[in-house]
C-alpha cells in the first residue's frame, strides 16, 4: 500500500473532518436507491459510516441501513438468534467479530450467503481468515486491520542508550543491555490467556516462524512439534531471565502499568496501545512509544482483522449484497472508512493517511504483515477445544517452567488431533 505524506496537521484535519461529517449529517440528500439492505453492527462509528454512504448514494441503486446492537447482546447475532433482538427489520448482512467461533457458527447454521464473485485482489490476505470458512470459502470482506508487535518505551530506551534491534543477535544484545540498565527488558502478561494466544504467540511466530510453515500448520500439512516451532518456543524459555518475575502469573493490567511507568522497556501488544487514548497514556500522559517487529528469520509483524462483513442467505436481494461487498473491497470505501472511523482497512492499494502513527502502522501491516492469523483460522477451531485455548494453557505452563518446549509443542498437537484436525494422521504422536 502506498501512502501520501501528511499535508495537514492531524489535529486540524480531525477538526475539519468532524465539521465535515457534522455538516454532512445535517444536509441529507434524499435517497433514490431502489433496494434497501439492513446491516447489523456493534460499532457506533459504522452506523455513521453507512449513513454517510447512503446519504451520498455511493452505491448505485442500493442503500444500506446499519442498526446498532449493544455489544452485550451481540452474541445473539453469532448464534443467528435474530428474533431475540429488538430490531424492526431482519438483516441482510452482519458484521462478524474476529473470534474463532463466529464464522463457524454462522456457517454451521447454514446462514451465510455464498459470494463466489467477490473482488479480493486488493484485500489483505492476513484479514481473510476472519471471513473464511473451514473449507477455504470466503464469505465476505474483512475490516479494521490490527497489528501486534513489540512496543518500546522511548524514554527508557533514551535513558539507557538502547537501540532498536534489526537482527536476532541485536535483539539478544538489547535484552542484556536493558537488564544491565536496571529495567525489566520485556514484560510478559502470561496469566492473560487471550493476550498469550493472540498477541504473544502471533508476534512470536511472525518474527520466528516462516509463513509457509504456519500455513502448513493451519492446513494440516505440517506439525506443531516441527523443529522450527520447538526452536521458537525454546527462544521464549531463553528470554525468561529477561522477563518480569513470575511471568506466568502476571496480568494484562500489570503489564500496562509496568510499561507506562517506565519499569519495563518493552511489551508485546496490539497497536491500540500506541494510541494516545489508550490506558497506557492515562497512566503516563507524557509516554512516548515506538514499535518494531520481533527480530528473527521471518521478522514480520502479526496482522489480523477486527471482523468482517458477511451476507445472510435469508436476504431477498443477494445481488445487491454482492454489489455492496465489492464496494467494501474498493479503494473508495477503504479511504472513507479510514477517514470516518480511524480504522486501517484490509486494503492493499493507495490511501491517504494524515496521522503519522497510523501511516506507520499501515505500512508495517501491508509491507511486512504476517499473512497467517493462526488463532482465527477456522481449521484450528472446535466447539470445546481450539488452538486459542491450547496455546493459552501451553504458554502459561512454559513460562512457569512446568513443561519443556518439546512437551508444549506435543501437547498442542495432541489436543488438535482430538478435534478432527486435518493433520491428525500426519502428526500422530
Amino acid at each position: 500500500m502506498t501512502y501520501l505524506a501528511p499535508q495537514t496537521p492531524p489535529q486540524l484535519r480531525t477538526k475539519a473532518l468532524l465539521l465535515f461529517v457534522w455538516v454532512s449529517l445535517l444536509v441529507v440528500t434524499p435517497a433514490t436507491a431502489s433496494t434497501t439492505l439492513h446491516l447489523l453492527t456493534w460499532r457506533a462509528s459504522d452506523v455513521q459510516l453507512w449513513r454517510y454512504i447512503a446519504d451520498h448514494e455511493m452505491i448505485p441503486d442500493v442503500r444500506v441501513t446499519a442498526t446498532l446492537i449493544p455489544i452485550e447482546a451481540y452474541d445473539a447475532v453469532r448464534r443467528g438468534e435474530f428474533d431475540t433482538l429488538e430490531i424492526d427489520v431482519q438483516p441482510d448482512m452482519v458484521q462478524t467479530q474476529a473470534a474463532l467461533g463466529w464464522l463457524n457458527t454462522l456457517s454451521n447454521l447454514n446462514l451465510l450467503l455464498p459470494l463466489p464473485n467477490l473482488s479480493l485482489e486488493a484485500v489483505l490476505p492476513s484479514g481473510l481468515s476472519t471471513v473464511m470458512g473451514a473449507d477455504g470459502q470466503v464469505f465476505g470482506i474483512p475490516f479494521g486491520m490490527q497489528m501486534a508487535t513489540v512496543i518500546y518505551n522511548k524514554a527508557v530506551f533514551d535513558a539507557s542508550g538502547l537501540k532498536v534491534p534489526t537482527s536476532s543477535d541485536s535483539w539478544e544484545s538489547l535484552l542484556k543491555q536493558a537488564d544491565n540498565a536496571g529495567v525489566i527488558p520485556l514484560f510478559v502478561a502470561g496469566n492473560a490467556g487471550w493476550w498469550v494466544s493472540q498477541m504473544f504467540h502471533e508476534t512470536l511466530f511472525a518474527g520466528r516462524v516462516s509463513s509457509s510453515l504456519a500455513t502448513g500448520l493451519v492446513a494440516g500439512t505440517a506439525c506443531f512439534n516441527d523443529p522450527l516451532v520447538v526452536q521458537a518456543l525454546s527462544d521464549v524459555v531463553s528470554w525468561k531471565r529477561y522477563m518480569n518475575d513470575k511471568p506466568a502469573l502476571a496480568s494484562y493490567q500489570d503489564m500496562q502499568s509496568a510499561f507506562a511507568l517506565g519499569d519495563a522497556a518493552m511489551i508485546i501488544d496490539g497497536q491500540w496501545s500506541t494510541n494516545p487514548a489508550s490506558p497506557l497514556f492515562q497512566l503516563s500522559p507524557q509516554l512516548s512509544v515506538g514499535t518494531f517487529p520481533l527480530p528473527g528469520p521471518n521478522g514480520a509483524v502479526a496482522s489480523f482483522a477486527t471482523g468482517g462483513y458477511v451476507g445472510l442467505n435469508r436476504t431477498a436481494s443477494p445481488d445487491a449484497v454482492a454489489q455492496v461487498m465489492n464496494f467494501i473491497a474498493s479503494e473508495a470505501f477503504a479511504q472513507l472508512s479510514m477517514d470516518l472511523t480511524g480504522d486501517i482497512p484490509a486494503f492493499s492499494g493507495k490511501l491517504v493517511i494524515n496521522d503519522p502513527r497510523l501511516a506507520e502502522i499501515a505500512d508495517q501491516i501491508v509491507g511486512n504483515g504476517y499473512p497467517v492469523h493462526m488463532v482465527a483460522a477456522p481449521q484450528l477451531g472446535h466447539a470445546t477445544l481450539s488452538l486459542d485455548s491450547l496455546l493459552a494453557t501451553g504458554y502459561r505452563q512454559l513460562l512457569a517452567g512446568q513443561v519443556t518446549p518439546e512437551e508444549m509443542a506435543a501437547a498442542v498437537q495432541l489436543g488438535l488431533n482430538t478435534t478432527g484436525y486435518a493433520g491428525a494422521v500426519l502428526c500422530d504422536i
